[in-house]
């Protein structure tokens, strides 16, 4: 039986998906969905899904990640098709003591890693070769995609190699498999506050100038998912920003007036959205962004968080993020966005 991503029952990240009656299509790293079923005991006990990649250059297939019950993630290049089943030592969920008796399971699939060397935006007459369509789920006929209550808060967030999770995984950043967008900055923040979270960054970009394969400058990705394709913000809460790391050359005065007209766009398109701001983790534009925070002090909805590691050599990895990182990002975060000190917070 196959399902069709218009099934009330699949989540789609906020922002990162274009979804009709036939197809769900994402054009970044960082977009994912959700959903809880029951076919790993029944039937043939899997899951297919079901893409098409219209535009891929062999070679530099974008890496599917997932994980069930949000246990150990798995991953492995795109295909056509991609063949979920239970990992080893958990098969039936019948013998296994962490699995016993479980008969619906919990799926994450994210988009993890796409090639940061081959075109990455549908422009200056190139095509985006990391364009992902969705088409179904193919389960058993006699299993179900069962209804899943997601968090109440969702969080988007936008910016550069760290949102996109470049190298955190390794130190091969010729290598694209090194990238890992579950494990930047955005990913872990959002999902360690309990958020739906999916991240959109292109490497090497900034308000100044585009990034990797093409892509644009943020002025633009944050407004479009890709050429022509419209970001949606209506049902995101959050939206949060890691921005400046590649706009060393820009001046001040000049970083302030892109940073201002972004806020002053969302607050005026989306206007019950808050905007979380954090410094680039290398301290690039921390007067500037001071300077904006100061801007925007009267307005409880745009939030900045100082984030600058002086230890950080190069760009984090996981255990750098789980060393020191993710703790105090957290801690700010949770101050300012749940105002645990009940006032409201513009800078922490």
């Amino acid at each position: 039986m196959n399902i069709s991503p218009n099934n009330q029952n699949i989540y789609f990240s906020k922002g990162t998906w274009e979804i009709d009656d036939f197809r769900a299509t994402c054009y970044n790293s960082g977009a994912n969905f959700n959903f809880t079923t029951d076919a790993f005991k029944k039937g043939n006990k899997s899951i297919i899904l079901n893409f098409e990649m219209p535009n891929v250059v062999e070679g530099y297939t974008p890496i599917l990640a997932w994980r069930i019950n949000g246990l150990i993630w798995e991953y492995a290049h795109m295909s056509e098709q991609m063949t979920i089943t239970l990992p080893q030592g958990v098969n039936d969920a019948t013998e296994d003591p962490v699995m016993n008796g479980i008969a619906n399971h919990y799926i994450e699939v994210w988009v993890r890693t796409i090639s940061i060397n081959k075109p990455r935006w549908s422009w200056n007459g190139n095509i985006n070769n990391n364009v992902i369509i969705l088409k179904s789920i193919t389960i058993d006929d006699s299993a179900s995609i069962l209804e899943t209550i997601q968090p109440e808060t969702t969080m988007l967030c936008i910016g550069a190699s760290f949102t996109e999770g470049y190298g955190t995984v390794g130190i091969e950043h010729s290598d694209f498999k090194a990238n890992d967008t579950t494990c930047s900055w955005g990913a872990l923040l959002g999902t360690s506050l309990g958020f739906n979270v999916a991240t959109s960054g292109y490497a090497g970009s900034g308000f100044s100038k585009g990034g990797s394969g093409d892509s644009p400058s943020v002025r633009i990705s944050y407004k479009y998912m890709d050429a022509d394709i419209p970001r949606d913000f209506r049902d995101i809460d959050i939206a949060a920003f890691n921005i400046g790391s590649n706009d060393g050359d820009m001046s001040s005065e000049n970083f302030i007036a892109a940073a201002s007209e972004m806020i002053d766009d969302l607050r005026t398109r989306y206007p019950d959205m808050l905007l979380l701001f954090t410094t680039p983790f290398w301290g690039t534009h921390q007067s500037s962004w001071l300077a904006v925070s100061e801007k925007y002090a009267d307005d409880a909805k745009v939030i900045y968080i100082e984030t600058i590691y002086p230890q950080l050599v190069g760009h984090p990895t996981i255990s750098n993020y789980r060393q020191y990182i993710l703790p105090d990002l957290v801690k700010k975060a949770k101050k300012s966005l749940f105002c645990l000190n009940n006032d409201a917070v513009n800078t922490v």
